[in-house]
C-alpha cells in the first residue's frame, strides 16, 4: 500500500493529501511508502515523520494519489474523507517540511509569490505587474521573491525592479523563506499551500482557478477575490 505523487498533480496537490497520509500512518502505526515523480516535491518532505520514500510504484497498491481532487469541498477534506470514510478534523493539518538548514528569522520581509502551474492554468493564476506595483507602494518591508527560474522569467523584467531580494531554484531554501516571512502575498500556487501548512500570515490573491477546492486549512490564510485585490492588499499592509 503506497501513496503516489501523480506527475500532473504536483506540490500544491500533494500538500493537500498529507492529512490523509498522516491518518493512514496512525492507523497502520508506521510511516507510509510514497513514490514521488518530481524531485522538487520530494525535497519538500525529506523530514516528514509519516512518509517513507521509495523509488517505484510497480506492483504496489496505490491507496492515495495526489490526483484526488474535486470541486465541492477543499481537496484536503475531500481526499481525507475519500480515503478514511470519515470527515476531516483539524488535528490532521496539511504538512510541509520547515527546513532547519536555512534560517532567515533575523530578517523582516514581505514575501511575494507568483508561481505558475502547467499550461492548463495559463492565464488563470497570474498576478499582473500593476498589482505588484501596488504591493511595492504600500509595503513597509523589503520585498522578497522566491520560486523557480521559470517563475521569474514569466514575471520579468518587472519583478527585478520590485523585489529587493530574489532566491531561485532551491525548494528547501524557498520553504525556509516562506516559514520565516513576516507577511506573504501570493497567487494560487504550491508555495501558498506550503504557507498554509505552516500557518503563515498570507493573503492569497484569487484569480480564475476553482476557489472552494483549492482553499487550505492555514489558521492565518486570507483570500482576496479579483474585485477585492487592491482594497485587501492595502488593508493587509497597513
Amino acid at each position: 500500500m503506497i501513496v503516489y505523487q501523480n506527475p500532473n498533480y504536483a506540490l500544491g496537490n500533494f500538500i493537500m493529501i498529507t492529512p490523509a497520509i498522516k491518518k493512514l500512518a496512525e492507523v497502520l502505526e508506521k510511516p507510509i511508502d510514497v513514490v514521488f515523480t518530481k524531485d522538487y516535491v520530494k525535497q519538500c518532505f525529506l523530514d516528514c515523520p509519516f512518509i517513507n520514500h521509495i523509488d517505484s510504484a510497480e506492483g504496489k497498491n496505490i491507496a492515495i494519489d495526489s490526483s484526488m481532487v474535486n470541486l465541492a469541498m477543499p481537496d484536503y477534506q475531500y481526499s481525507f474523507k475519500k480515503v478514511h470514510n470519515i470527515p476531516w478534523t483539524k488535528e490532521y493539518h496539511t504538512y510541509i517540511d520547515p527546513p532547519q538548514e536555512y534560517d532567515y528569522s533575523d530578517q523582516d520581509y514581505l514575501l511575494v509569490l507568483n508561481g505558475l502551474a502547467g499550461i492548463g492554468w495559463k492565464g488563470k493564476k497570474e498576478i499582473p505587474k500593476h498589482t505588484h506595483d501596488t504591493i511595492k507602494q504600500y509595503s513597509k518591508l523589503p520585498i522578497w521573491f522566491t520560486g523557480s527560474q521559470t517563475d521569474l522569467d514569466i514575471n520579468s523584467p518587472w519583478m527585478e525592479g520590485i523585489a529587493d531580494r530574489i532566491e531561485l531554484n532551491n525548494i528547501r531554501k524557498a520553504l525556509a523563506i516562506v516559514r520565516d516571512a513576516k507577511l506573504i502575498i501570493a497567487n494560487d500556487t504550491g508555495l501558498a499551500h506550503a504557507a498554509g501548512a505552516l500557518n503563515k500570515n498570507i493573503l492569497i490573491l484569487w484569480k480564475d482557478t476553482p476557489f472552494i477546492k483549492n482553499q487550505n486549512p492555514g489558521e492565518h490564510t486570507k483570500y482576496a477575490l479579483k474585485n477585492e485585490w487592491e482594497e485587501k492588499i492595502i488593508n493587509y499592509l497597513k
